[in-house]
């Protein structure tokens, strides 16, 4: 079974529980470089596509404000479980949408408006 997909099938603890296992290649993980959080403090990110949310805790983890966005009611309700078991200060940088990306994508400039000036 794949590694997400077996984390998936344990529910969100499992989920949060694999990403000490990821943070051990902090800031040079190939996503933190593809996205600029190597050089930069702060940014914003869509997770247009977030699933079950590795990439997104990952990224949250290493200091990015990351917007999760899925349209899946199911994996969706994985993922607000795994954000409640993270440590608070990795789940408050993360934030949660029931929704397409498409639609979630029409309201960046909502996003914008509250502080998203450096949205990835």
């Amino acid at each position: 079974m794949p590694q997400g997909a077996e984390a998936a099938a344990h529910g969100g603890a499992a989920l949060a529980g694999a990403l000490p296992r990821r943070l051990a290649g902090g800031r040079r993980q190939l996503i933190a470089r593809a996205i600029g959080l190597h050089r930069q403090q702060g940014l914003r990110v869509l997770d247009a596509t977030a699933g079950f949310g590795r990439d997104a805790m990952l990224l949250a983890a290493l200091g990015a404000e990351v917007d999760c966005c899925e349209r899946h009611p199911t994996v969706h309700a994985r993922l607000c479980e795994a954000i409640g078991h993270l440590p608070t200060e990795i789940a408050a940088r993360m934030r949660c949408h029931a929704a397409d990306a498409h639609a979630l994508l029409e309201g960046v400039a909502l996003l914008r408006h509250h502080g998203g000036d450096r949205l990835v």
